[in-house]
């Protein structure tokens, strides 16, 4: 079964406004890289400013969760690059999170808002966990022996699913 991850208002504004921004900059760099007049070092820093900025979006796309996808043995979080798994049998729990859990978080390494929500995030009430996440709301917090993972399907079916299983597994 496929699990849709649409992108909420906020992450499209977010990712609209960090490509105007690097676009500017990007093209500023180009034009200037035009112009002869410049030095051949102040010509290689904008080369390496517009590159920088290219593969920050670039990243960021590649690693945005684009669905979800339960299969006989694993939760798939597909991505365009390196796929997630984690194994149905390994869940312990699964629950709907709501604003007040998730308020406070701190994103320690990953991305907030370019094309989802993503990476390692501290959270004051669930602690230390992976987020693969596309908006803010229908959030799913899974644990496994060894992580924590939060996940955000369009339908939160997903969730009961897996709570479903769980309880056939016991």
């Amino acid at each position: 079964m496929t699990y849709k991850a649409s992108i909420d208002k906020l992450a499209k504004w977010i990712t609209c406004i960090m490509f105007l921004i690097f676009i500017s900059i990007g093209i500023k760099s180009f034009l200037l890289l035009l112009n002869d007049t410049s030095s051949t070092n102040e010509n290689f820093s904008h080369l390496l400013l517009f590159l920088f900025f290219f593969l920050i979006l670039f990243f960021c796309w590649l690693y945005a969760p684009i669905h979800y996808i339960i299969d006989t043995k694993y939760l798939i979080i597909h991505r365009k690059v390196k796929d997630i798994s984690i194994n149905l049998n390994e869940i312990s729990s699964v629950k709907l999170l709501s604003e007040k859990e998730i308020k406070g978080g701190i994103r320690m390494f990953g991305v907030g808002g370019v094309f989802g929500y993503f990476g390692l995030f501290q959270f004051p009430k669930i602690g230390t966990c992976s987020v693969f996440a596309t908006q803010r709301k229908n959030m799913i917090l899974i644990e496994t022996q060894k992580k924590k993972y939060i996940i955000s399907p369009d339908d939160i079916e997903l969730s009961n699913y897996l709570l479903q299983r769980i309880e056939t597994n016991k």
